[in-house]
């Protein structure tokens, strides 16, 4: 996967948005889920790059985990269903 880069001219992450942020990131991948029960959205509308770091550890994620197993590959099917 290609990692997200900040565009040069940035807004400012809100604290909320970045206190999620670093703790989803800090959180190792095994221990996720007790971040996310109690996670609710409650930021409004945002800028798309206060969370690329989330997005970038995910890919991390993917790319480790989930890429190497074969069995989980989504193969492309051309238009009318023909592999």
């Amino acid at each position: 996967m290609v990692k997200v880069t900040p565009p040069k001219k940035r807004v400012d992450t809100p604290s909320a948005v970045k206190l999620v942020v670093d703790r989803i990131v800090a959180t190792p991948s095994v221990q996720l889920g007790a971040v996310f029960p109690p996670f609710a959205w409650t930021f409004g509308k945002g800028d798309f790059q206060h969370w690329v770091p989330v997005f970038n550890a995910f890919d991390e994620f993917f790319d480790a985990h989930v890429a190497p197993r074969h069995d989980l590959e989504v193969k492309a099917r051309a238009p009318g269903g023909v592999e």
